[in-house]
């Protein structure tokens, strides 16, 4: 089993990864790109034909300058709607937007969007993930700190209007994007939270316990529910969700756990720890009867910043030096049946996303020219060699 690159290309974000999202039949690809957008830099999102193993333009989303800071988005599950986050940080404001493409045009028509105001500055303005069956977008922001206390909202709208469905206030920070999932008729999503405070003088604030893994239930009758949650040993990078075999499977992904006496840096002590079983960054729970049950865990000693679980019976994982390195490199690894087998060294942070199949897969990465990369391409697509059953 190893990845097959098809085809790679570069284009700027900042130093965190793009946004990217693959149609269940593989044959459509979307990237958001976190840039601070320029008169010469103001290409913010982007769908691509994959059909043929080639990554092809079908369409853009080119910044309007207004809101220059492109923080995230996504696509729908059907791959009719998408989404962008965009902030305008020296007025404290940020803008969600839903987009459609005609098939025609080459570029993105905004269908609606919405401006929130009260938002912390630097990257603070996350998500845009479409629920299971496309009707409403999660989103969450990091408001603007009152004293010793952050705070933090997480609003579902309806993603015809934006008409907001329910909002939910938080004390503290979502410092990864939710992820969506169905059970039956039922509308879930995973996301995980910290009690840090948002403090660009003492980064190590930010990782500061306690941090869970939460999982919320939508509905009609109660809005938003927060069915249960699971204490995590160290910050969160990533969650991801995936059914299998009728089960319902949570992929958290945390920062390194250092061992007493090892070299750290300021973002990753042991004193961010929670106090929890074990410490290990790479985590699956079982979400059974809304209840999460930790089967399991490995101690990677690294960052774990992407995990992508597919119906082909394997894992992509990306590991990253950010221990050591503040934004480091990632090693990109295919896992299956309890073996780790070694791919592609990537650009600092990775997103993930494969078809339904679980066989094609694209890959986001930032784009540093000073760290040695695949050709230094960050969008790139693959095709694991192994039989789709």
């Amino acid at each position: 089993m190893k990845l097959k690159i098809f085809d790679a290309i570069q284009r700027e974000t900042t130093a965190f990864a793009s946004n990217v999202y693959l149609s269940k039949d593989g044959k459509r690809a979307f990237a958001v790109y976190q840039i601070t957008a320029t008169e010469t830099s103001k290409l913010a999102a982007e769908l691509f034909d994959t059909s043929s193993g080639k990554l092809v333009t079908l369409a853009t989303y080119i910044s309007d300058l207004q809101y220059v800071s492109v923080e995230s988005g996504a696509a729908s599950p059907d791959f009719t709607k998408f989404s962008i986050v965009e902030a305008k940080e020296d007025e404290n404001l940020y803008r969600v937007r839903i987009l459609s493409y005609d098939g025609i045009s080459g570029v993105f028509d905004v269908v609606t969007g919405k401006i929130y105001e009260g938002i912390a500055k630097g990257f603070t303005s996350y998500g845009g993930t479409f629920l299971s069956d496309g009707s409403a977008v999660i989103h969450t922001a990091v408001q603007l700190q009152e004293g010793n206390v952050q705070k933090s909202v997480l609003i579902v709208s309806s993603s015809s209007d934006l008409f907001p469905i329910v909002a939910y206030a938080y004390e503290g920070i979502y410092p990864v994007i939710a992820s969506s999932f169905a059970i039956g008729n039922v509308n879930y999503f995973a996301i995980c939270s910290s009690k840090g405070i948002l403090d660009f003088n003492d980064v190590t604030a930010f990782w500061k316990p306690e941090h869970r893994l939460e999982v919320f239930r939508i509905d009609d009758i109660n809005g938003l529910v927060l069915v249960t949650s699971a204490l995590l040993p160290q910050g969160a990078m990533t969650v991801s969700v995936h059914h299998h075999c009728g089960e319902v499977k949570i992929s958290v992904g945390t920062t390194t756990a250092l061992p007493p006496g090892e070299k750290t840096i300021p973002i990753h002590t042991t004193t961010n720890q929670s106090a929890t079983a074990n410490e290990h960054e790479y985590r699956v729970y079982d979400f059974i009867d809304e209840k999460l049950y930790l089967t399991e865990s490995i101690d990677t000693d690294s960052t774990v910043e992407c995990i992508y679980r597919t119906n082909a019976g394997y894992t992509l994982v990306a590991q990253n030096t950010l221990a050591y390195e503040y934004f480091g490199q990632s090693m990109l690894q295919i896992r299956h049946e309890n073996n780790f087998n070694l791919a592609i060294p990537i650009n600092g942070f990775v997103t993930a996303s494969s078809d339904e199949c679980g066989k094609n897969l694209i890959i986001g990465s930032a784009l540093q020219a000073d760290t040695p990369s695949y050709s230094n391409n960050n969008i790139i697509l693959v095709k694991i060699v192994k039989k789709c059953k």
